[in-house]
C-alpha cells in the first residue's frame, strides 16, 4: 500500500488550492487500493491526502460503474437447463 501513496505524492497536481487533478490510472489504483485495504472511506482519504467529499465520490462513481458492467455480463450458471412440467388445477367453487 505504501508504493501506491508514495506515487501519488508525486502524481497528484494542484491547480487551486484544495482542487487536485489526478491522472484515470492512478484514480483507479487508489481505489484497486482502498478496495484491498481495511481502512474506511475517511481513513484511506486522510491517508492518501484527498479531501474525503471528492474520495467519496470516486468511490461511488466507481461502484456505479461496477454495477452497470456486472449487469451487461451474463449470469453464469454450473449446470443445465431442466425444464418441469406443472399441472394447475382451477379452485372448486360452491
Amino acid at each position: 500500500m505504501t508504493d501506491t501513496i508514495e506515487a501519488v505524492d508525486e502524481m497528484i497536481n494542484q491547480d487551486t488550492p484544495g482542487q487536485i487533478r489526478t491522472s484515470t490510472d492512478l484514480r483507479h489504483a487508489l481505489l484497486q487500493e482502498f478496495d484491498h485495504s481495511p481502512m474506511t472511506a475517511r481513513e484511506f482519504a486522510a491517508y492518501a491526502g484527498i479531501k474525503y467529499s471528492t474520495f467519496s465520490n470516486w468511490v461511488r462513481a466507481w461502484r456505479k460503474a461496477e454495477a452497470a458492467q456486472a449487469k451487461d455480463e451474463p449470469v453464469k450458471t454450473g449446470g443445465t437447463l431442466h425444464w418441469l412440467a406443472a399441472v394447475i388445477i382451477p379452485p372448486r367453487l360452491t
